[in-house]
Order: structure tokens, then sequence, then C-alpha cells
């Protein structure tokens, strides 16, 4: 008779021990949780990339409703700040560049700060691959530095007499046509996804040093350098934009 008695303490121990387990799982869903995630007072954060004259200036939002988006990011994905960062440290030799990396500072109405790392996903199907995408490009949308204030480029060309001069334009119409372009291209305003190429094999071509400064002040720069044969990222972009800047050196 010891043997089963033994036996049903053993199971009686074990059902104590998976209640206490769910029921600790249920406090942390239902209590702990939601007083992680939010509300949500601020998110201070920085983004680097390997790309020429990333704008890396770190940004403060406390708009409301941003930061109610951001919240709602979170718990559609389950992603507690810490889970995430510890997800995202790429080992070494894993050989996956070219993303963006954010590092964010998320500070609840609570008074707790949370930490977050996020890099782009390389594959599929990885550790909130899915929420550090989303998350990237939602915190890269707002980084809105307002209207262009001012424009200002030269250009070089294997020409001779070629005009090389500094222009600087701050026409409204002129400056909302160049506004026009990116958001036809879908680039971003501050020129993050413009990728600078390289000088090719082929001669003649036109490259333009370019610098916009927006209305909060901040200077984006940019090499616009089209492609021989037509490729490449943002290929039509540049073509585009060559094209326009050269047009207001004749006026």
């Amino acid at each position: 008779m010891t043997k089963p008695r033994v036996l049903v303490r053993v199971l009686r121990t074990l059902l104590i021990v998976v209640i206490s387990i769910v029921a600790l799982g249920l406090a942390f869903t239902y209590l702990v949780r939601p007083a992680l995630t939010g509300p949500i007072a601020s998110i201070t954060f920085d983004q680097s990339a390997p790309i020429p004259n990333f704008d890396g200036s770190e940004y403060t939002v406390t708009d409301d409703d941003r930061l109610a988006e951001f919240a709602d990011l979170i718990n559609k994905h389950n992603a507690l700040p810490e889970l995430v960062t510890l997800s995202t440290i790429v080992p070494a030799g894993a050989g996956c560049v070219g993303g963006t990396t954010t590092h964010a500072t998320i500070t609840f109405e609570n008074g707790r700060e949370a930490d977050l790392r996020l890099e782009q996903q390389c594959g599929e199907n990885e550790p909130y691959g899915e929420f550090r995408d989303e998350a990237t490009s939602l915190l890269n949308s707002w980084k809105d530095p307002g209207s262009i204030r001012s424009l200002t480029f030269e250009q070089s060309k294997a020409v001779d007499g070629f005009d090389d001069s500094s222009y600087t334009i701050t026409d409204v119409d002129r400056l909302a046509e160049f506004s026009a372009l990116l958001e036809e291209h879908n680039i971003s305003p501050l020129l993050l996804d413009v990728q600078y190429h390289e000088p090719s094999d082929c001669d003649g071509g036109t490259s333009t040093s370019l610098a916009v400064e927006y209305g909060d002040g901040h200077v984006a720069e940019a090499v616009l350098e089209p492609s021989c044969d037509g490729s490449g990222d943002n290929a039509e972009f540049l073509d585009e934009a060559t094209e326009l800047l050269t047009s207001w050196k004749d006026d």
C-alpha cells in the first residue's frame, strides 16, 4: 500500500506544480505584461545602416497616436523588448549585412524603461522577425524632417568646359517638384534609400553631389550617380533627379 500512496503524492505534487506554472503564466499575461507594454510615455531611438550619409540622428517621440501605434505593434506580435533584443544578437560570422539596426528606449507611464535593439531579419521565420521588420519601418517613417527649405548641388562630368558650379535652390515651386519626385519613387525624405553607385566602366556620366536642408534643420546629403545600364537600386529616381537638377542650371 506504501507504493500507491507515494505515487499518489508524487502525482499530486506534479499537479500542484503544473497548476502553479499555469497560474503564474496567467498572472504574467493579465497582470504583469500590460504593465510592461503600455501605456507608453515616450520612445527615443536612433538607427544605423551601412549607407553613405545615413541619418543616425536621435529622435524622441511623444505623440500619443504614434506611441499607441507602436504599443499595438508590440501587442500584435507579443514582443517583450527584452526578448526581442536577445533574439536579434547576430552570431559572429552570420554573414548578414546591409540591414538597418535600431536602438530604442521605451519609457512607460509607470516609470519603467526598456531598451530595445532591432536588427532587420536576414531570412524568413526568424525570432520576432516580422515585428523587427515592421517596427524598423514604423520608426523610420517617424523621421519626418518637414518640408525642404533649400537644396544645394553641384555636378561633375568628364567633359571639357562642363559647368561644375554650386547651385542653391530656394524657389518653392522647384523644391516642391523635387519633393514630388521623392514621393513618386518612394524615396525617404532624408534620402535614406538612395544607394551610392560606385564609378563604373562607362565614361561620360553625370555625378551629382546633393545637400538637402529641411525645415527642422536636418541636412541630408547624397551622391546621385546613375548606373550605365539603368540597373541598380533607385535607378529611375537617379536618372530623373539628375535630369531635373541639370535643367535648373540652364535658367
